[in-house]
């Protein structure tokens, strides 16, 4: 349960904060911390997040999905509602999200199964 407040929390900051930064420093700087944010930072949070839940698959299977939600609503909010681009972001990140899960989770499995030999 820690763990999943403590990714929620970080979702929210991620995805609220740091595009209002970009809203907030509009110009060349809003751009740059788009193509950031978009290319870099979010791609990698979700890879991350995948990864340690799957150890957890059973309690944590849900977090992708919410963080996508969060960065969905909060994209729609702070740019414009209704934007097919970030319906399109949010499900390329979901699928990220969800593969390195994935193999996190048949990674620790294929782990255990060599182990018992």
């Amino acid at each position: 349960m820690k763990k999943s407040l403590i990714f929620l929390g970080i979702s929210l900051c991620l995805f609220l904060i740091c595009p209002w930064f970009t809203v907030l420093f509009a110009g060349m700087n809003g751009m740059a911390i788009c193509f950031l944010l978009f290319f870099v930072i979010n791609p990698l949070f979700f890879i991350v997040e995948g990864l340690l839940c799957g150890m957890n698959l059973k309690g944590h299977w849900w977090l992708p999905l919410a963080s996508a939600g969060i960065y969905l609503l909060s994209s729609w909010v702070l740019f414009d509602m209704g934007e097919t681009a970030f319906l399109i972001y949010a499900g390329l990140y979901l699928a990220v999200g969800v593969l390195s899960m994935l193999g996190a989770h048949l990674g620790k499995n294929l782990n255990n199964h060599t182990e018992l030999r």
